[in-house]
């Protein structure tokens, strides 16, 4: 263990950053040159804050040496000649007089602080010859549909590749074809994991024969088991058409024999099972452990020749995959990060696996490379290396570096100074396994680093801090990670609070009741004042965050969500206005040169539908079809063709601008509709704020926020088929899930209770992950079933529990003391008489995305109703086509009489005499938005004229127990109007339109006459 190479464990929230940063800077004031230190990060996001981080730091120290009497009590000079003495023993007197030459020198020099894979495709560049490829190679994704039909084209003529592809599919849950290339990109990196890489070595045609050989013994053993048991039966005078007989002759029958107890379980059989009417003797016992022993032998002999197979098939698919991937490569000249990575990883190791030199094109071994010749190389390049985030590094990625690591241990810099090794990382962070992260990694490393730990946390509050403290350590007791308590750092005392709904009669539902209580929290912050963007929603799984989703829209909340605060480019609303609209113009030109009818007829059809699409999406009406552009000409390029469109529509967006500068990044010309596949796997950040935002816990990593909702509806983990068996930094072996194997094999056994202890330490650092988020409030919303499993509640040892209080921002708090009638409020087009231009330019305002989920019938009936009083409400006329237009939308999904019911009801509404003539003399506003607090809030309808106003809120069915929120709801929307416009009357009608009748109820708040 040497002092000169350092393991600082950084838990959540410590200010690793600055850490790592002010490293960099003591090797520049201990006379490292710049270009000699190489720092690593996890994102470029990360590289730029650390780049920024240590420049300015550079700036300050430079700046406090020439204005030391003016900046003596500057904060982050303090904090910087502090570290610099008490870790690294340089005093302030040195910094004075070294900084100025130190900063200019860092200004002129070439650094390199970037991601692991930008150095690898430095690094490759610099070697590129040995390896078979051009030095100017383009770093980027693979084209995903040339890639898939190149290796389809050649999987599809094995069966048994294809077979085994499919299982391996289905095991993992895949379902998607672009799935594949996501397990055989895994599984191609894997492969470079082992020590040796794979070779097909395994003559299949035997292999075949021994199984043959093997299933036929198996088969005679079960034969000869069977008739014993019947000849036991019948002399024991048994009843075969009992229950318990009949399960122990149905174990014969079953596909995988593991699955009865019968053959790996033999003491709970005798005990409790089917043999326990039996009464046997013990010469009869030993007897069928004698057979169950021969069954599992033949089963363990079959089980690995079966894997044996499996994997010479694999290899054969993996090898597929990497030529159709290398064809495209050679093509274009052109490397995905992997293939970067894995070329990186044969020069280092100086070898390569021998496959078809056509497609591999290795010179290392014509031309005698030597791998040591390219470290000494390297070596001389750099002396002091920083890794941040360090738990998250691969196998390979370790690998790779770790000659250049014992070269560091052993040897000095060129000036002599002791070269360093400094690594950043959090083994309660690690989240990455399933993209090759691995814990031996850490654990190798502690071996020759001495390991640091900040103790402190400058992140969350008090109560956050004492919290993750008590949960995590016990937790983790039963791992190999030693969990550290840290101090809080914070003066405030935050808020914590568990929620655990469970199911106690027949018909509730625990996930229902968690995202209720995950949205009514939400509901409370925003009324605090609260702004939505410092606001998050972590979730384990993407699925749960639709499940919140839907149960805001089915509960009629009125909040906008974003989930991972990303969506693919084609889903982004301006993005479909351009291909819309060049679709539509492709088709009317067709139309134009058309002379088969049918043809004509078909396209016209299909140009009315983009029509339509492209009308709503601008904020037309359905009656009202918008015109394209009249300089729009197909024979432009489709750069500007987008342009035109871009122009003639005013979409000055991001996701335009992103869309655009995809058309201009294609080298080949592209169709319209290559170029929307293509932005289907390219992501747009949303740049809106007013959304909230849903993350999964994995893009939630290196993030904070103030106010954190943690959600989780118990939803299952389903693991990875495969399970990757190592020893020590090597993977010894890919193993194949199956049923109770474990019973029988040890071997077996061991690898899969390896696998599953990783699992669980994976799931318990997501969850430290995701509750370290949070700076001010932390809420907590789970779900426990009634037998305790693996939930996170049981795994945690969580109860209901709550502790300190939330702040309101101090703005709202002084807002609070203000005379009601100073409320501010903000209208949007309050205009009746105007509503179809108020409908259109509420849509063109409206920039958060909305998703649109597969929603119970019952939400959608709710959209569908308020959809249709829309309609039948915001225009002066009754709309003889509601009935289609409602069936237009929502007809894919809700009954045709359903729909035809509810268009009846919309258009029948004014005169329901059980609203007591509300509509008599007033006009009429529907979905009447406004923001209040900061938050957008929408009345379903307004009624009024110059003296009465009459609010309306609409629900699709009637629920007892949510009666005091709707008219919490109301009264806001009252409290609004009063506000606002003053009436001399006012009241709140609460309308439950149900499937048999409509049921009216007059809320409290009322001014005037009731």
């Amino acid at each position: 263990m040497e002092e000169n190479h350092i393991l600082l464990s950084a838990s959540a929230g410590s200010g690793k950053t600055f850490a790592l940063c002010l490293t960099y800077v003591a090797l520049l004031l201990k006379q490292a040159e710049p270009s000699q230190i190489v720092a690593i990060t996890f994102t470029k996001k990360a590289s730029l804050e650390m780049s920024e981080r240590v420049l300015k730091f550079l700036k300050t120290l430079k700046n406090y040496a020439q204005n030391k009497n003016t900046l003596s009590k500057d904060p982050l000079a303090i904090s910087l000649l502090e570290g610099l003495k008490s870790e690294f023993d340089i005093d302030e007197a040195f910094v004075i007089k070294h900084i100025q030459k130190i900063y200019l020198n860092y200004l002129k020099s070439s650094t390199f602080i970037g991601t692991i894979d930008s150095l690898f495709n430095k690094i490759l560049r610099r070697f590129s010859f040995f390896v078979g490829i051009k030095s100017d190679f383009d770093v980027g994704f693979a084209d995903k549909r040339e890639l898939l039909g190149l290796f389809l084209e050649q999987i599809l003529k094995d069966n048994k590749e294809l077979n085994l592809l499919l299982s391996l599919m289905k095991l993992n849950n895949k379902i998607d074809l672009n799935d594949i290339l996501d397990l055989l990109e895994t599984l191609h990196d894997k492969f470079y994991e082992f020590e040796h890489y794979p070779q097909d070595t395994q003559d299949i045609k035997e292999a075949n024969k021994q199984q043959a050989l093997i299933k036929a013994l198996l088969k005679e053993t079960l034969t000869s088991f069977k008739n014993f048991l019947t000849t036991l039966s019948i002399s024991k005078k048994l009843d075969f058409d009992n229950r318990n007989i009949k399960s122990i002759f149905n174990s014969f029958e079953n596909k995988s024999l593991l699955n009865s107890r019968l053959f790996y379980d033999l003491d709970y059989v005798f005990a409790k099972g089917a043999f326990s009417s039996f009464k046997l003797k013990d010469e009869e016992k030993q007897n069928i452990k004698d057979f169950q022993e021969k069954i599992q032998e033949l089963l363990r002999q079959k089980e690995a020749l079966d894997e044996k197979i499996r994997f010479s098939y694999l290899i054969k698919i993996i090898d597929i995959y990497e030529r159709s991937l290398l064809r495209i490569s050679l093509r274009t000249n052109s490397l995905s990060f992997d293939l970067v990575k894995q070329k990186v990883f044969e020069l280092m190791l100086g070898k390569s696996k021998d496959s078809d030199t056509s497609f591999k094109q290795s010179l290392m071994e014509a031309k005698g490379f030597n791998s040591e010749f390219f470290y000494f190389r390297l070596d001389g390049s750099f002396s002091h290396m920083l890794i941040d985030e360090f738990q998250d590094t691969s196998m390979m990625q370790y690998k790779i570096f770790s000659p250049l690591f014992e070269e560091f241990r052993s040897g000095k810099g060129t000036s002599e100074m002791p070269k360093k090794l400094f690594f950043v990382g959090d083994n309660k962070q690690s989240i990455y396994r399933f993209r090759g992260a691995n814990p031996e990694v850490y654990k190798h490393a502690l071996t020759y680093t001495k390991e640091k730990l900040l103790k402190y946390n400058y992140r969350s509050s008090i109560n956050i801090v004492d919290f993750v403290n008590d949960t995590f350590k016990k937790a983790f007791e039963s791992t190999p990670i030693t969990y550290t308590p840290q101090i809080p750092k914070s003066k405030e005392d935050g808020f914590v609070k568990v929620v655990i709904a469970q199911k106690v009669e027949k018909d509730d539902d625990p996930s229902y009741t968690a995202c209720l209580s995950a949205l009514n929290h939400i509901n409370f912050l925003l009324d605090k004042g609260i702004d939505s963007k410092e606001i998050v929603v972590l979730v384990m799984k993407r699925k749960t965050g639709e499940s919140l989703i839907n149960v805001a829209k089915e509960e009629g909340f009125k909040l906008n969500f974003s989930i991972d605060g990303k969506e693919p480019l084609n889903e982004t609303k301006h993005v479909k206005i351009i291909f819309y609209a060049l679709k539509l113009k492709n088709l009317q030109e067709s139309i134009k040169a058309a002379k088969d009818l049918s043809l004509k007829s078909i396209q016209t059809k299909t140009a009315k539908l983009y029509q339509k699409k492209l009308d709503k999406l601008l904020g037309k009406s359905y009656f009202e079809d918008i015109s394209l552009p009249q300089d729009l000409d197909l024979n432009l390029s489709l750069p500007k063709q987008i342009k035109k469109v871009i122009d003639a529509f005013s979409l000055n967006s991001h996701e335009a601008l992103q869309f655009l500068e995809l058309s201009l990044e294609s080298k080949n010309v592209l169709s319209i509709d290559e170029l929307y596949e293509k932005a289907k796997s390219v992501k747009f950040i949303l740049q809106q704020t007013s959304s909230l935002q849903i993350i999964t816990v994995h893009a939630s990593k290196g993030l904070e926020f103030k106010h954190v909702v943690f959600l989780d509806t118990n939803s299952s983990q389903k693991s990875d088929a495969l399970i990757y068996n190592y020893k020590d930094l090597n993977l010894k072996q890919i193993v194949f899930k199956s049923a109770n194997k474990e019973f029988i094999d040890e071997s077996y056994a061991k690898a899969k209770e390896e696998n599953d202890n990783l699992d669980f330490i994976d799931r318990l650092n997501r969850l430290y992950v995701a509750f370290t988020r949070a700076r001010e409030s932390l809420y907590i919303s789970l779900v426990k079933p009634k037998v305790s499993q693996k939930d996170i509640a049981t795994i945690l040892n969580l109860a209901p529990f709550e502790i300190g209080f939330i702040k309101a921002p101090l703005e709202v708090n002084s807002q609070h003391k203000v005379a009601k009638e100073t409320r501010r409020f903000h209208t949007f087009g309050l205009h009746p008489e105007t509503q179809s231009k108020f409908l259109k330019k509420d849509e063109e305002s409206n920039h958060t995305l909305l998703y649109s989920l597969g929603l119970k019938d019952s939400s959608l009936k709710g959209l569908a109703l308020h959809k249709g009083l829309e309609l039948s409400l915001g225009y002066t006329e009754v709309n003889p086509n509601l009935k289609d237009i409602l069936l237009s939308e929502f007809g894919f999904f809700l009954d045709a009489k359903m729909l035809q019911d509810l268009s009846i009801k919309a258009l029948s509404l004014i005169k329901d005499k059980s609203l007591d003539n509300a509509f008599k003399d007033k006009k009429i506003s529907s979905e009447v938005s406004f923001l209040s607090n900061k938050r957008l809030r929408r009345i379903d309808a307004l009624l009024h004229n110059k003296d009465d106003f009459v609010v309306l809120e609409f629900k699709s069915s009637f629920n007892p127990t949510l009666t005091s929120k709707y008219e919490a709801q109301l009264k806001d929307y009252l409290d609004f109007i009063d506000t606002y416009y003053n009436p001399n009357s006012l009241k709140g009608l609460l309308v439950y339109i149900t499937s048999s009748d409509m049921k009216v109820q007059k809320v409290l708040l009322q001014k005037g006459d009731a």
